[in-house]
C-alpha cells in the first residue's frame, strides 16, 4: 500500500544534499545549501519537513510557528 510506504517528518542535517537536489530538479530559483541549513537550523519561526517514498525524499515544506 503507496499509503504506508510515505512518511512525513522533520528534516535532519543528513537530508541537505536531497534537498538541493530536489530544489535543483523542481524549481527555477532553487534554495541552495545555505538557504535549507538557514531555515533548518537558524530561522526561530520555521520548520522544514521532508516526505519519503520507499527511502527517498520526493518533497518537502517549510511551516511557520
Amino acid at each position: 500500500n503507496m499509503i504506508n510506504s510515505v512518511e512525513l517528518r522533520p528534516a535532519t542535517e543528513k537530508d541537505i544534499p536531497s534537498l538541493v537536489e530536489l530544489e535543483k530538479l523542481c524549481f527555477v530559483a532553487p534554495w541552495n545549501k545555505e538557504g535549507i541549513e538557514y531555515e533548518l537550523n537558524e530561522n526561530p519561526v520555521s520548520n522544514l519537513y521532508v516526505l519519503e517514498y520507499q527511502n527517498q525524499i520526493v518533497g518537502n515544506t517549510t511551516c511557520g510557528n
